[in-house]
């Protein structure tokens, strides 16, 4: 049930919204003026934002700007406990990944569990002002995935970053030739048909990884036979190991 309130009120420092998903399901994100931080403290989502695809395990968040509007998906069973940072809470950071420590964890479902945090409180100030240092910390990730603006493009994207059968599947219910797919794919997304896969196989071992599978398993979600391959091509990828991630 969501309890998020988005009328203006005074002295308001942080508004919260939580929901409790219990099946992979298609949500839309509230629209609201104020920034938004974006976090799933059990499961995994697929946030859409700025024609990106972003995968957020139990320690990512994404930052979102104040007025956009974004979608998400839950991958399994959630808890999704977001943050709203009213005006005098300006955001440290500009729309993007996040992690999320230990400590910035607690905080967030701190602030759900007590929120709104008014500025009359004492107590709500002190926990603003914790989140704010955590957010301020918090270290930049690209995980995004670049995400296409035709429809039928929208749709073999989605199957074939959802689905486990092969490419030639996905292309086969758009009706379009493989020609024609890497020519929209590579004009709406700058990236090449194979390199997009590629990054989308890598994407979904992030969600993975976040949701414990090991590396071996990670490996095996992106399509790679040997962890070692994967390592390699995730470390060039993320600027980090699957099981530094993992950790």
């Amino acid at each position: 049930m969501s309890n998020s309130r988005q009328t203006a009120e005074a002295g308001v420092l942080v508004r919260f919204w939580t929901l409790d998903h219990h099946r992979g399901e298609r949500v839309d994100g509230p629209p609201t003026p104020w920034p938004t931080l974006v976090y799933a403290e059990a499961g995994a989502l697929f946030v859409e934002l700025d024609d990106r695809k972003w995968a957020l395990p139990a320690d990512r968040a994404l930052v979102v700007g104040a007025g956009v509007r974004f979608t998400m998906r839950t991958l399994a069973p959630a808890r999704v406990r977001s943050l709203y940072f009213g005006p005098d809470f300006p955001l440290p950071k500009a729309s993007g990944l996040v992690e999320v420590t230990p400590l910035f964890r607690e905080l967030i479902v701190a602030a759900c569990r007590r929120g709104p945090l008014l500025a009359s409180r004492e107590e709500h100030r002190a926990l603003t002002v914790l989140l704010r240092v955590e957010l301020e910390a918090a270290s930049s990730l690209p995980t995004g995935l670049p995400w296409p603006r035709s429809e039928w493009l929208r749709r073999f994207a989605s199957e074939a970053l959802d689905g486990d059968g092969p490419v030639d599947e996905a292309l086969a219910k758009t009706g379009y030739s493989r020609r024609t797919l890497e020519r929209a794919m590579a004009e709406e997304t700058r990236l090449s048909l194979g390199r997009w896969l590629r990054q989308a196989r890598l994407l979904k071992a992030v969600v993975a990884l976040g949701e414990g599978c090991s590396v071996a398993d990670a490996a095996a979600v992106a399509g790679y036979s040997e962890p070692s391959a994967f390592i390699h091509a995730f470390r060039r990828a993320y600027g980090t190991t699957p099981g530094a991630l993992r950790r």
